[in-house]
């Protein structure tokens, strides 16, 4: 009777083993299929998707544009000696006596001495195009029209590994030995070796179709100046209050265990199942506000398990984007995070 009894009471042990078993492995299935589902939701604007919102004539003619500067720019820089940028197209010039003057110490040296792998210059300025100097600056040749200077260091200049889209800082093509090449299987990091190869096309099609969306996203902020006209000036939601639509929304978003509610200018809680949640800022105030660099501090979050006491806060970065959405939230130090966040808003 007693064996009975026992037998009993193990198969019954061993069945809500197998049935919590079950159990868990149901919530880690249904919680995964979530992340899935949401990481669909993430939507990665190609072309063709932009085209269904936009016109294709009006990119086509923006992509010819930027194509037709970057022709412009590179006949222009064919008389530049290598490593220098069209902006210092005359002082890299000779002078009446074929001098060249060092840039910042204004010592004259024999033109002929400009990239000759000997650093003549203290200030580093004779070898734009080579890695002799300390100091010196090398600018590819490729440069994306209306955007800053795209430079590299110099002793980064024929190391073997492709810093420029265009290549041209490998122009000596000397080949990196098999023993301290970079393998990254896994294609996380963009590394390439010599020979380098041109993808500056993708550069720039990328820029073609930023601007597009800018476009778009522009339009597409009028709706949010027309829902704010109503506030008064003491109002915070940036400038024009063109932000105060978020206000009175609020985003999920789920970042391997972690659930987020985002309620931009009211609050952002952290959940993860089974413990207790956290609020990562409650109080807005406004980091920046200049154009197309929108930051907002969520202050003032719960302060448990923080150092010295001092309570949470979020850094929400708004970005030009065509729909309200938060893309990614990471803790970038403890108890500060930061939150990407699109918004035709910040166009």
């Amino acid at each position: 009777m007693k064996v009975r009894y026992l037998c009993k009471r193990k198969y019954k042990t061993i069945g809500i083993i197998v049935a919590i078993a079950i159990i868990f492995f149901l919530l880690q299935f249904f919680s995964l299929n979530r992340l899935s589902v949401w990481n669909r939701r993430i939507p990665e604007y190609t072309l063709e998707d932009i085209g269904n919102i936009d016109d294709g004539e009006t990119f086509a003619k923006e992509l010819a544009i930027v194509e037709a500067k970057i022709e412009k720019d590179d006949r222009e820089s064919k008389s530049l000696l290598t490593g220098v940028h069209l902006k210092d197209l005359e002082v890299y010039k000779p002078d009446k006596q074929g001098m060249f003057t060092c840039l910042i110490t204004k010592v004259k040296i024999e033109y002929s001495n400009l990239n000759d792998d000997y650093c003549d210059c203290a200030d580093s300025s004779d070898e734009p195009g080579t890695n002799a100097c300390p100091h010196s600056k090398f600018y590819c040749k490729y440069q994306m029209p209306d955007e800053d200077p795209l430079f590299i260091t110099g002793s980064k200049v024929n190391d073997g590994i492709c810093d420029c889209c265009d290549g041209s800082d490998e122009w000596a093509n000397h080949k990196v030995p098999d023993n301290i090449r970079i393998v990254d299987n896994s294609k996380t990091y963009s590394v390439s070796h010599t020979p380098c190869v041109n993808i500056c096309q993708n550069d720039v099609r990328n820029k073609a179709q930023e601007q597009r969306v800018l476009r778009m996203g522009l339009k597409l902020r009028q709706n949010y100046l027309s829902a704010a006209k109503h506030l008064g000036t003491d109002a915070n939601y940036g400038p024009e209050n063109v932000f105060f639509l978020l206000s009175e929304k609020c985003f999920d978003l789920k970042v391997y265990q972690y659930e987020y509610k985002i309620c931009p200018f009211k609050s952002i809680t952290q959940d993860e199942f089974p413990h207790s949640s956290f609020n990562l800022g409650r109080n807005p105030v406004w980091k920046s506000l200049e154009r197309r660099n929108y930051v907002l501090l969520m202050k003032d979050g719960d302060n448990r398990l923080c150092p010295g006491g001092n309570a949470r806060i979020t850094k929400i970065r708004f970005f030009c984007g065509l729909q309200d959405l938060p893309l990614t939230i990471k803790e970038e130090e403890t108890c500060v995070y930061i939150l990407k966040f699109t918004t035709p808003a910040a166009c």
